[in-house]
């Protein structure tokens, strides 16, 4: 169990890493900016107007950096390395020996490797499905939807929603497909999935609350997805992989054989993934698990 959440809390550490970042950033700015203010309030009457522009530019800079959005509390994520730790260091050797999870355990992804960290998950589905399973709730004793779509409709997008959203920033995609991008990755939340975000039951624990498109929704990302030259897009990228990964941030540059291969590789199967549910009719659902 310690081990199960020690990956958690990575997984989600590392979601959360451009939130800390941005929080970073924003103190080392107001930091500078006291010191600034603090210098001006000794210096000559010519230095001292140099520094109150330079104090007001570096507040200005501090107040535009806007904080990504992240799934969990700080200190909640905090909460759970410190119970994590705990638990491993008084378990025993049948701590590190990590279950298997059945689609239904796993919030409806059939998973041949251990548990590990929080992924993105889509699911592609028939409506009818989606209103049997909030029937099927509603009617449940302690709200259990019975949600197990299919493994050959479920996709595990890994942590690759944001470096593909920056990947399209820094590359200069238009706003239409990268909107496009985003809305394939964020979904939207006019479609109520609360009986899916309940205890016990919600597929998404450590995750935001699950999202949706319909599929008028799927037909339009997914046009849009299938115009996105992603050749072109990574081809704006630095050569050097380290580099290339810097940029994008979000981790890439810690990515083995660098960032390339792996948004590649996650774009295309996102791109498949809604076309077929797009060509079928079907709508996506949207979660962290």
């Amino acid at each position: 169990m310690g081990d199960w959440l020690s990956d958690v809390a990575d997984g989600l550490r590392w979601y959360y890493a451009p939130a800390i970042e941005a929080e970073e950033q924003r103190a080392d700015l107001e930091r500078r900016a006291s010191s600034a203010e603090t210098n001006a309030a000794y210096a000559e009457a010519g230095a001292r107007a140099l520094l109150r522009q330079e104090v007001a530019s570096l507040r200005r800079d501090a107040a535009a950096i806007a904080t990504p959005p992240a799934p969990v509390a700080l200190e909640t994520l905090q909460s759970l390395g410190t119970v994590a730790s705990e638990a491993v260091a008084v378990g025993g050797p049948a701590d590190r020996a990590r279950p298997q999870a059945s689609a239904r355990e796993s919030g409806g992804h059939r998973r041949d490797t251990p548990i590990m960290a929080v992924t993105q998950q889509l699911a592609r589905i028939p409506a009818v499905y989606l209103a049997a399973c909030r029937q099927t709730a509603s009617a449940s004793p302690d709200g259990d939807a019975r949600w197990d779509p299919p493994a050959s409709d479920v996709l595990d997008l890994d942590w690759a929603p944001a470096l593909l959203a920056r990947l399209g920033e820094v590359s200069g995609l238009d706003e239409a497909r990268l909107d496009a991008l985003r809305q394939a990755t964020d979904g939207d939340t006019a479609v109520d999935l609360g009986f899916l975000n309940t205890h016990p039951h919600a597929i998404g624990p450590f995750g935001p609350v699950p999202t949706a498109l319909s599929s008028a929704q799927v037909a339009r990302v997914s046009e849009l997805l299938d115009q996105i030259d992603m050749h072109s897009l990574l081809a704006a990228l630095p050569t050097d992989e380290r580099e290339a990964g810097y940029l994008i941030g979000h981790g890439a540059d810690h990515i083995i054989g660098g960032p390339r291969e792996y948004l590649l590789k996650h774009f295309n199967a996102l791109r498949d993934f809604c076309l077929d549910a797009a060509k079928r009719h079907l709508l996506i659902v949207l979660w962290w698990d």
